[in-house]
């Protein structure tokens, strides 16, 4: 427990008698952790989460039947292919002679969809059911509004 030093005087190492002095040793430390846990870096990304959530929640309840305009996302609509399929069900069932409609243009109005379309050079309207399921070749307008 006690050893002489350089300068002759005694000194207690606290280590009993035999036991080797590891007082010189380097400590041994923890390795380092590849990805340390910050829990200030975490808070303020479940932060930012929750705040992109609400803000994706606003648009949708705002909006809900155009959700993917705010994307830029042009993904043709029901009404585009409901008019698509009208065109092609008048070139095969209802046209003679070589005949074929083109379609111009089409727009929602009063619930159904408004299809122009062209044939030989005329013009027609017609709406059909936003499903597709119904054609009116021909319509009668009850008020002007």
């Amino acid at each position: 427990m006690e050893e002489i030093n350089k300068t002759g005087d005694v000194a207690n190492t606290g280590n009993p008698v035999g036991a080797p002095n590891v007082s010189n040793l380097p400590l041994l430390t923890e390795p380092k952790k590849k990805f340390p846990f910050d829990k200030n870096k975490a808070l303020w990304g479940v932060a930012a989460l929750a705040v992109i959530g609400m803000i994706a929640v606003i648009i949708v309840t705002l909006n809900p039947g155009n959700v993917l305009s705010y994307l830029k996302i042009n993904l043709p609509s029901s009404s585009d292919k409901a008019a698509k399929g009208a065109v092609d069900y008048i070139n095969s069932n209802l046209l003679k002679d070589g005949k074929t409609a083109t379609l111009t243009g089409s727009s929602e109005e009063s619930g159904v969809i408004k299809i122009s379309i062209s044939i030989d050079g005329q013009s027609f309207d017609s709406y059909i059911t936003k499903d597709g399921k119904l054609l009116f070749p021909d319509v009668v307008k009850i008020s002007q509004n």
